[in-house]
């Protein structure tokens, strides 16, 4: 049978409920409480700020995980699992990639409630490495007050735990096969041997073909190939050279049909391995990501050597995605604005942003990169209906990488979802000549905010302009 361990999408909300209630009856079989609040809904977990993973076994979804990240903390709210699929390790499952996903995030530890002496409680996060603690944070002392009013402690002992989460390791290269190698860089293959290679795929009937793309000539082999039977693996190499050649849609199009088409078949695997390089060289690392972390469980069970290319990959990956997180920082505002001299040169305007991003009526966002903060936005909501986009920088180091779009797009979903109709936000006005403000205000306008207003003195002595975005609407454009 085969599992796989995924972010939930919209489709799985109406099942985290039923399993939750589903596994919360042998607890209440064990400790007969009086009563037992129903399990939230899919949605509402899905809402909160966080990460919600399902396991699905053979297409069912058995089990899901839900870890939140309440002001920069990251506390494993809920694991479970349907009882019928109970003790075949999709709990285990499930809390490892929990665990890998919010130490991508960035996080250095996770946090978690539960039963000291229920058997699939305390002792089961003990054999996975947590270990009991106080609670340290004002969330969880919050959390254990809430317990406590509950009444929780009449049925056993509660404990928090903790493990903490050691920084993802940097990819390496791998060894592919006779004469060649995965490079860790760019996670292409590339020829090391020439004659081990050559002699590695003497049978191959693609041999030929297979050494010019992985030598770097992927416009000599598509010419090979576009003369050739258009087999799953002649199409998967012509994509592959389109991938090479520059262009990432088409490469990304036609590995979408080949997944689609071999889909829990035997190929699945290599296929979704080479469109998550597709989308990674395209750019979409989330996508990429979640290709790989399949991968890898479809690999488990096999070749080491495979499997290793599918967690370098996702090594690979993670490193490339961004996370946008709920967390404030003032070291971070001070590093990333002080970076930015054309933009943030004031001393004084670089401390009040500081200030801001510590306290006060200011939602924080903060993109990390590879484990390192690179980009930071704060948001106040004026009234129900709008709000503004206080702050947005992003390091100069990750320009044009999708950060700054990540961060406002994670902020005008959420703010929607909260039924605000409108973002605005101000910028130094376009009868102001200066180039990297030009640049700015193209940024926005790409997002899909409107230029309405020029003002002298709103936000410094020189023009402001006011730009607005309708919230629900289609966003970026191209």
């Amino acid at each position: 049978m085969t599992l796989i361990v995924r972010s939930a999408e919209q489709r799985d909300l109406e099942h985290v409920g039923r399993i939750e209630d589903e596994a919360d009856r042998i607890l209440v079989d064990l400790l007969h409480p009086d009563d037992w609040a129903p399990a939230p809904s899919g949605a509402e977990r899905a809402a909160a700020a966080g990460l919600l993973l399902v396991a699905e076994q053979d297409g069912v979804v058995v089990g899901f995980a839900h870890v939140l990240e309440p002001d920069g903390v990251c506390h494993l709210e809920q694991l479970s699992v349907l009882p019928l699929h109970a003790r075949r390790g999709i709990g285990r499952s499930l809390l490892e990639a929990a665990k890998d996903g919010a130490r991508a995030r960035g996080h250095e530890r996770m946090t978690l409630r539960t039963y000291a002496d229920v058997p699939w409680n305390a002792p089961f996060y003990r054999s996975a490495g947590f270990v009991e603690e106080e609670p340290v944070t004002a969330f969880d002392r919050a959390l254990a007050d809430t317990e406590d009013r509950l009444g929780l402690d009449r049925y056993g002992r509660r404990v928090q735990m903790v493990v903490a989460l050691p920084p993802m390791p940097a990819p390496h290269d791998v060894e592919g096969g006779p004469g060649w190698s995965i490079r860790a860089a760019d996670l292409r293959p590339s020829v090391t041997d020439r004659a081990a290679f050559r002699a590695g795929l003497l049978d191959d009937p693609l041999a030929v073909p297979l050494e010019l793309l992985w030598s770097g000539e992927p416009d000599v082999a598509l010419d090979q190939l576009d003369a050739l039977p258009r087999t799953v693996r002649v199409r998967a190499l012509a994509a592959d050279c389109h991938r090479d050649l520059g262009d990432t849609l088409r490469a990304v199009q036609e590995y979408d049909r080949l997944v689609d088409e071999h889909d829990g078949t035997p190929l699945e695997a290599v296929l979704r391995q080479h469109r998550g390089k597709a989308l990674l060289a395209h750019g979409d690392a989330g996508r990429a990501s979640e290709d790989f972390r399949r991968v890898v469980t479809l690999r488990r069970a096999g070749a080491p050597a495979l499997l290793a290319s599918a967690e370098q990959a996702l090594a690979v990956a993670e490193r490339h995605r961004i996370r946008i997180v709920s967390r404030r920082s003032s070291p971070d505002v001070r590093r990333i604005l002080g970076a930015l001299p054309d933009w943030f040169g004031d001393q004084v305007a670089i401390e009040n942003y500081a200030a801001a991003a510590a306290d006060g009526p200011y939602d924080s966002r903060l993109a990390v990169l590879g484990g390192t903060v690179v980009g930071v936005a704060l948001t106040r909501r004026h009234f129900p209906a709008s709000a503004e986009l206080h702050l947005i920088a992003v390091h100069p180091t990750v320009h044009g990488r999708g950060v700054g779009s990540a961060l406002v797009e994670s902020i005008a979903a959420d703010l929607a979802a909260d039924g605000c109709r409108f973002l605005s936000v101000h910028t130094v006005g376009p009868s102001f000549d200066h180039e990297p403000y030009a640049r700015t205000r193209a940024f926005y306008e790409r997002l899909g905010f409107t230029p309405l207003e020029e003002h002298h003195g709103l936000d410094w002595s020189g023009p402001s302009v006011i730009l607005v975005r309708p919230l629900g609407s289609s966003g970026p454009t191209q």
